[in-house]
Protein backbone atom coordinates (compact mmCIF):
# COMPACT_ATOMS: atom_id res chain seq x y z
CA UNK A 1 0.00 0.00 0.00
CA UNK A 2 1.33 2.99 -0.86
CA UNK A 3 2.51 5.40 2.14
CA UNK A 4 -0.19 8.23 1.35
CA UNK A 5 -3.04 5.84 0.75
CA UNK A 6 -3.48 4.60 4.09
CA UNK A 7 -4.12 8.26 5.40
CA UNK A 8 -6.55 9.05 2.14
CA UNK A 9 -8.82 6.34 3.30
CA UNK A 10 -8.97 7.66 6.62
CA UNK A 11 -9.82 10.61 5.28
CA UNK A 12 -12.56 9.30 2.92
CA UNK A 13 -14.19 7.03 5.78
CA UNK A 14 -14.30 9.79 8.38
CA UNK A 15 -13.58 13.21 6.48
CA UNK A 16 -10.43 15.16 5.94
CA UNK A 17 -11.16 16.89 9.62
CA UNK A 18 -11.88 13.99 11.37
CA UNK A 19 -8.51 12.24 10.29
CA UNK A 20 -6.09 14.93 11.04
CA UNK A 21 -7.86 15.15 14.54
CA UNK A 22 -7.17 11.15 14.95
CA UNK A 23 -3.56 10.88 13.66
CA UNK A 24 -2.86 14.25 16.13
CA UNK A 25 -4.90 12.30 19.65
CA UNK A 26 -2.54 9.62 18.94
CA UNK A 27 0.40 11.68 18.81
CA UNK A 28 -1.24 13.57 22.05
CA UNK A 29 -1.51 9.75 23.91
CA UNK A 30 2.22 8.50 23.11
CA UNK A 31 3.54 11.88 24.24
CA UNK A 32 1.62 11.78 27.29
CA UNK A 33 2.25 8.13 27.17
CA UNK A 34 5.91 8.61 27.34
CA UNK A 35 5.91 11.39 30.22
CA UNK A 36 4.28 9.33 32.63
CA UNK A 37 6.58 6.28 31.86
CA UNK A 38 9.61 8.49 32.45
CA UNK A 39 7.90 10.11 36.20
CA UNK A 40 6.83 6.64 37.21
CA UNK A 41 10.94 5.39 36.49
CA UNK A 42 12.00 8.53 38.35
CA UNK A 43 9.65 7.33 40.93
CA UNK A 44 10.73 3.88 41.18
CA UNK A 45 14.55 5.16 41.29
CA UNK A 46 13.57 7.99 44.14
CA UNK A 47 11.88 4.74 46.18
CA UNK A 48 14.99 2.73 45.68
CA UNK A 49 17.22 5.63 46.98
CA UNK A 50 16.05 5.30 50.35
CA UNK A 51 17.12 2.03 51.46
CA UNK A 52 20.71 1.60 51.78
CA UNK A 53 22.33 -1.67 51.19
CA UNK A 54 24.92 -2.18 54.23
CA UNK A 55 27.77 -4.80 53.36
CA UNK A 56 30.58 -5.98 55.75
CA UNK A 57 33.18 -3.08 53.63
CA UNK A 58 30.74 -0.36 54.28
CA UNK A 59 28.70 -1.11 57.18
CA UNK A 60 31.73 0.98 59.82
CA UNK A 61 31.24 3.98 57.45
CA UNK A 62 27.45 3.89 56.84
CA UNK A 63 26.45 2.55 59.88
CA UNK A 64 28.83 3.21 62.68
CA UNK A 65 29.95 6.87 61.23
CA UNK A 66 26.65 7.61 60.32
CA UNK A 67 25.76 11.30 61.92
CA UNK A 68 21.84 10.24 62.06
CA UNK A 69 20.32 6.92 63.69
CA UNK A 70 20.64 3.95 62.14
CA UNK A 71 18.17 0.96 61.52
CA UNK A 72 19.37 -2.43 60.41
CA UNK A 73 17.66 -5.07 58.54
CA UNK A 74 19.35 -8.16 59.12
CA UNK A 75 17.51 -10.30 56.42
CA UNK A 76 17.66 -12.87 53.38
CA UNK A 77 16.09 -13.40 50.31
CA UNK A 78 14.75 -17.05 51.77
CA UNK A 79 12.77 -15.61 54.40
CA UNK A 80 9.31 -15.69 54.69
CA UNK A 81 8.64 -13.15 57.44
CA UNK A 82 11.67 -11.25 55.48
CA UNK A 83 10.26 -10.58 52.44
CA UNK A 84 6.80 -9.81 54.23
CA UNK A 85 8.09 -6.72 56.27
CA UNK A 86 10.15 -5.48 53.25
CA UNK A 87 7.69 -3.04 51.78
CA UNK A 88 7.06 -1.76 55.20
CA UNK A 89 10.66 -1.00 55.47
CA UNK A 90 10.74 0.50 52.24
CA UNK A 91 8.15 2.68 52.60
CA UNK A 92 9.16 4.15 56.15
CA UNK A 93 12.33 4.74 54.97
CA UNK A 94 10.90 7.10 52.63
CA UNK A 95 9.37 8.51 55.03
CA UNK A 96 12.10 9.03 58.07
CA UNK A 97 14.68 10.22 54.93
CA UNK A 98 17.19 12.45 56.35
CA UNK A 99 15.76 11.77 60.26
CA UNK A 100 16.81 8.28 60.01
CA UNK A 101 18.58 6.13 57.75
CA UNK A 102 17.46 2.94 57.46
CA UNK A 103 18.70 0.00 55.20
CA UNK A 104 19.31 -3.85 54.90
CA UNK A 105 22.44 -6.65 55.75
CA UNK A 106 22.27 -9.89 53.75
CA UNK A 107 23.05 -11.79 56.15
CA UNK A 108 23.96 -14.49 53.26
CA UNK A 109 26.48 -12.47 51.77
CA UNK A 110 27.44 -10.17 54.95
CA UNK A 111 28.17 -12.77 57.25
CA UNK A 112 30.56 -10.80 59.49
CA UNK A 113 28.37 -8.31 60.54
CA UNK A 114 25.41 -10.04 61.04
CA UNK A 115 27.95 -12.61 63.52
CA UNK A 116 29.98 -9.34 64.91
CA UNK A 117 26.11 -8.44 66.04
CA UNK A 118 24.53 -11.99 67.68
CA UNK A 119 22.00 -12.00 64.57
CA UNK A 120 20.59 -15.37 65.20
CA UNK A 121 17.31 -15.37 63.56
CA UNK A 122 16.07 -12.59 60.94
CA UNK A 123 14.22 -10.55 60.55
CA UNK A 124 16.32 -9.21 62.96
CA UNK A 125 16.46 -4.97 63.21
CA UNK A 126 18.84 -2.93 64.97
CA UNK A 127 18.72 0.44 66.38
CA UNK A 128 22.28 1.98 66.13
CA UNK A 129 23.01 5.60 67.24
CA UNK A 130 26.47 7.55 67.92
CA UNK A 131 28.05 4.04 66.61
CA UNK A 132 26.23 2.08 69.78
CA UNK A 133 23.46 -0.52 69.28
CA UNK A 134 19.80 0.87 71.58
CA UNK A 135 17.71 -1.05 70.39
CA UNK A 136 17.08 -4.42 68.91
CA UNK A 137 13.95 -6.16 67.78
CA UNK A 138 13.53 -10.36 65.89
CA UNK A 139 10.87 -11.20 64.00
CA UNK A 140 8.05 -9.25 61.66
CA UNK A 141 6.85 -6.61 62.79
CA UNK A 142 3.41 -4.47 61.71
CA UNK A 143 3.90 -0.48 59.91
CA UNK A 144 2.57 0.84 63.39
CA UNK A 145 4.56 -0.77 65.65
CA UNK A 146 8.09 -0.50 64.11
CA UNK A 147 7.15 2.92 63.32
CA UNK A 148 6.90 3.44 66.97
CA UNK A 149 10.08 1.91 67.49
CA UNK A 150 11.75 4.21 65.09
CA UNK A 151 9.93 7.25 66.75
CA UNK A 152 11.45 5.74 69.82
CA UNK A 153 14.54 5.54 68.73
CA UNK A 154 15.25 9.03 66.85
Amino acid sequence: MPHGAKTSQTRRRYGSENASKTSCNFYLIMIIYKNLTNILTLQEKEETMSIVHFTDSNFKKEVLESNIPVLVDFWANWCGPCKMITPIVDELAREYSGKMKIGKVDVDSNSSVASKYGVMSIPTLIFFKGGKVMDQVSGALNKSSLKQKIEENL
